[in-house]
């Protein structure tokens, strides 16, 4: 396979894995809008035994863990790091007693994405 070819499908694959993050982050905003709790990791601090009681998703992490997938496919293409993705990990990594729950950050951030998509 020639070098062109193989750098074609990784693009390709790019593309698809960036828009299955675009479409899964954006149904799990709308999720955690409606009282879906566990997108953004504010309960990630208590123990297993605590957790169980919450109706947290695991969306969060799995969203997590395919910007990952699509950030170490990127740097194989010489790109940097995908824009959305790191919005997403700014929103996660938003702690403390003043900082909204996850239904106020949801609708922030759906709120950006709409603006985004706008232009």
């Amino acid at each position: 396979m020639s070098r062109l070819s193989r750098i074609a499908k990784l693009e390709k694959r790019l593309s698809a894995m960036e828009g299955e993050f675009e479409a899964r982050l954006r149904e799990a905003l709308k999720r955690s809008k409606q009282g879906a709790v566990g997108l953004f990791g504010h309960h990630d601090h208590f123990s297993e035994p605590e957790r169980r009681w919450l109706p947290e998703s695991t969306e969060g992490m799995a969203l997590v863990e395919l910007g990952r997938e699509i950030n170490e496919l990127r740097a194989d293409l010489g790109l940097g790091d995908f824009a959305l993705f790191a919005k997403f990990l700014e929103y996660r990594s938003r702690k403390g007693s003043n900082v909204p729950g996850d239904q106020k950050l949801a609708a922030l951030f759906f709120q950006t994405l709409l603006a985004v998509g706008d232009k």
